[in-house]
């Protein structure tokens, strides 16, 4: 198995899930997890910064461009252990679920590296779960 990253940008809600292209036939599609624990918070200004919390025992990192915000700004990352999915495309998530709250509007998104470990045969996904429309997206991912 060889280790990647995988940058995202402009998170709210993600998790990374290994997928394949079957689906569900069943309409009651949702997520369920636990409570959320806080992992990592920082407040940061407008130069360039970074937030380090643990996932699955390994370091993941939230990038902040320079600029991306106007004022002092809190961020605080928290997860949640999912406990069962019945979404609609067959998944198995490798991650919990990462909350990422940022207290003022982003000018610029915000980058996460995410480690994980990828077989050869296996798809992975970063994705934003809408918890109100149980509805899974999609999110641009770059493995390096």
């Amino acid at each position: 198995m060889k280790k990647n990253h995988l940058l995202f940008t402009m998170i709210i809600l993600l998790f990374i899930m290994v997928s394949s292209c079957t689906s569900k036939s069943d309409n009651n599609q949702n997520l369920e997890v636990k409570d959320k624990k806080e992992v990592a918070s920082k407040s940061i200004s407008n130069a360039t910064d970074s937030l380090d919390f643990l996932i699955n025992d390994q370091t993941a990192k939230i990038l902040v461009e320079k600029d991306s915000v106007d004022a002092n700004t809190n961020i605080i990352v928290s997860t949640s252990e999912i406990t069962s999915n019945n979404l609609s495309v067959a998944t198995n998530p490798i991650t919990p679920l990462i909350s990422i709250e940022v207290s003022q509007p982003l000018e610029k998104a915000l980058k996460v590296q995410i480690p994980i470990e990828k077989k050869e045969n296996e798809v992975v996904a970063a994705v934003q779960y809408q918890f109100d429309e149980n509805v899974i997206n999609t999110l641009e991912s770059v493995f390096t």
